[in-house]
């Protein structure tokens, strides 16, 4: 090989580094931590007011760990540290449903200034309890299928 040909061979392999350096980018990484979970059972009976919470139980643990390698004083040293908590929560809310009614029957006699009728209120549960009752769709048309009890 000449001197021509090493002097070119050179000039190209620094060109080829030199757009290696200046066309591209950097890589970049990204992590992504996700969560972890495990699903536990626990057999216990407390007792607990409404609306209240209590706490059955917890397990926390952690981890840390070092290495070091290479000469003293030119060490790369890499640190790693590891944590989980797993751990038993009980919230209770009681529904009380006969409660919630009677609050949105108030809120209902107070915005339209009336209290139901007995009257309506026995046939709109006669018509709630019987309604699509039929054996059939034509059979739903028939007087005789559906009798009232309420005077017409």
């Amino acid at each position: 090989m000449s001197i021509r040909q090493s002097k070119i061979r050179w000039t190209l392999g620094a060109i080829v580094l030199l757009s290696l350096g200046v066309f591209t980018q950097p890589a970049s990484a990204q992590v992504i931590m996700l969560p972890q979970y495990q699903v536990f059972n626990i057999g216990t009976s407390v007792w607990v007011p409404d609306r209240g919470m209590i706490e059955l139980g917890r397990v926390m643990n952690a981890a840390d760990g070092r290495v070091s390698r290479g000469f003293p004083g030119y060490s790369n040293t890499a640190i790693g540290r590891e944590a989980s908590v797993s751990q038993v929560i009980m919230k209770v809310w009681i529904h009380d449903l006969k409660a919630m009614d009677q609050a949105l029957l108030r809120i209902g006699e107070e915005l339209y200034g009336r209290k139901s009728d007995p009257v309506v209120d026995k046939k709109a549960d006669f018509l709630n309890r019987n309604a699509g009752r039929s054996s059939s769709a034509s059979d739903r048309f028939k007087s005789s299928t559906f009798r009232s009890p309420f005077p017409q």
